[in-house]
């Protein structure tokens, strides 16, 4: 049984795979964790959590920063439509996020938000003050690897853990809604929970994917590449 990770659960009712499967290669990665020092100030993360106006306990996760000609955003999943509140995680205080793009379809399960204010390339991976990472690259979906690891963290679940990368180029239909560019990933330990969509999936400092459908009751999940998000809208990560 599968269903959204994050603002709306649905039942998968298709499920249509189109796999590419090169050669894969394993990788070991070590993760040093880096201090937040910013809670005072206007600036906003990826790995946060971001929710309804009216409703704090309907929501997602941000993903990582992005900027777009003069406007400064986060990116999230496609279908958490009307998050537009930041939390920010240090004080609890909230700041006001506009929607400016939502896309569930052929490019993958991806929005992005935009606000008033500076993005950070520190995203979140645990919501301690010093589980950070600061954004350096990106990993593109042409460098993608069977049993690659990948990491994940998601503000439900508040967990960071590592798995591999199985497949991607895939498509699901859920409620009639058919949702391709996804890749799937089972992680070591950590069951992708409702509220985390959206969520960073990261290795290392390099941004691999954006949380969009988690299989309940398993360790198994999929995401959408970062670099569709950036594609579809126009937009450039925050690197530090």
């Amino acid at each position: 049984m599968a269903g959204r990770a994050g603002a709306r659960g649905r039942g998968i009712a298709v499920l249509s795979l189109k796999t590419l499967l090169p050669v894969g290669v394993t990788s070991n990665v070590t993760e040093r964790d880096g201090q937040l020092v910013d809670s005072a100030t206007r600036t906003f993360h990826g790995g946060a959590k971001i929710h309804d106006a009216n409703r704090s306990s309907r929501y997602c996760t941000s993903a990582f920063a992005v900027t777009r000609g003069q406007d400064d955003g986060l990116i999230t999943a496609g279908h958490c439509t009307g998050m537009t509140r930041y939390r920010i995680p240090l004080d609890g205080r909230v700041r006001v996020l506009t929607e400016e793009g939502m896309h569930e379809g052929a490019q993958g399960d991806i929005g992005w938000y935009s606000f008033s204010g500076t993005p950070s390339p520190i995203f979140y991976i645990g919501d301690g003050r010093y589980d950070t990472r600061t954004l350096a690259g990106m990993r593109r979906e042409s460098s993608y690897s069977v049993d690659q690891t990948v990491c994940f963290y998601g503000r439900a679940s508040n967990q960071r853990d590592c798995g591999k990368l199985k497949a991607w180029n895939l498509c699901i239909t859920i409620d009639g809604v058919t949702i391709c560019n996804l890749a799937r990933a089972v992680l070591d330990d950590v069951q992708v929970e409702k509220g985390d969509s959206g969520g960073p999936w990261y290795l290392g400092t390099n941004a691999v994917g954006i949380t969009a459908v988690r299989v309940r009751g398993t360790t198994t999940a999929y995401f959408t590449p970062v670099e569709a998000a950036l594609d579809r809208f126009g937009l450039r990560l925050v690197y530090g």
